[in-house]
């Protein structure tokens, strides 16, 4: 993410439509797999300024991880206390340690995904939920990717397949903002089209269009609807995919005591970094 970026993203992630739909999807679907249990121990990787952990707060105790300083920084103004700057691909916990590991919208920032999933996958508890999500599908690629550093987007297929061969076995894989699809495609072409007609501009963000007022409304809206589908319908494409996915019995841990989550720090000094939101 680009760093004079950071100074909106953490109203943004606040109050943008966008956001507060997902929320709502992701909220739904966490419901209906854990039930009423609020006591879960929980890890959001890439929390960047911590919207994401109060949010999680509803099901237990968050820890976030981001690799920003920057990013957590404003987490820690707000009041937030259990933020930890990592590394997605190296995370500084014991095996099994959480009951929930959620990331939302990470992967496509890491140039190898797939040391992220085997650690999400580590610090998962035997019983517990891996909680995912990432932009779709390639023919989507737009300036709001390059703004944000994202490396690619994904096709069904390969969220699948690099969850399998990190060992989690996949309950739900499903595309999700379908109902907006549509306009988005549209919305892509057309503006890809505008780029080449004009001279070179500093990249917008998507987050910058519909931010308040009826539009917003409606979008978030219909957005939102989706969370009564999410998980229960096979939805056939869109432009984010989710998936909710347990460990493989053969990579179960000892669950870790809950000091576990007290953040173990390499000694070789700072972490690598990896993790972007």
């Amino acid at each position: 993410m680009e760093p004079d970026y950071y100074d909106e993203y953490s109203r943004i992630e606040r109050e943008h439509w966008w956001f507060q739909a997902r929320q709502t999807i992701v909220g739904r679907l966490i419901d209906r797999t854990v039930g009423r249990n609020r006591s879960l121990r929980i890890l959001d990787l890439g929390c960047g300024p911590g919207e994401s952990v109060r949010r999680f707060s509803t099901w237990g105790r968050v820890v976030g991880l981001d690799y920003s300083a920057k990013a957590l920084s404003y987490g820690r103004c707000s009041g937030l206390r259990e933020l930890v700057q990592g590394d997605a691909a190296r995370l500084p916990f014991a095996d099994a340690s959480f009951d929930l590991v959620c990331a939302l919208d990470i992967l496509e920032h890491l140039h190898v995904d797939a040391a992220a999933l085997a650690e999400m996958r580590r610090v998962c508890r035997p019983d517990g939920h891996v909680l995912i999500t990432v932009p779709a599908l390639p023919i989507l690629w737009s300036e709001h990717d390059e703004i944000n550093h994202h490396l690619r987007r994904y096709r069904r297929s390969e969220l699948a397949e690099a969850c399998r061969k990190a060992g989690l076995v996949c309950q739900t894989v499903s595309y999700f903002n379908t109902l907006l699809f549509p306009s988005i495609l549209a919305t892509r072409f057309v503006r890809r089209a505008l780029r080449s007609l004009r001279p070179p501009t500093k990249p917008t963000s998507d987050f910058s269009y519909f931010t308040n007022g009826l539009m917003c409304r409606l979008l978030r809206g219909i957005f939102g609807f989706e969370s009564h589908l999410v998980g229960r319908l096979p939805l056939p494409i869109g432009s984010s995919l989710l998936c909710l996915a347990r460990p493989e019995p053969a990579n179960y841990c000892r669950p870790a005591s809950t000091d576990a989550l007290t953040p173990v720090i390499s000694p070789a000094g700072p972490l690598p970094a990896a993790l972007s939101n």
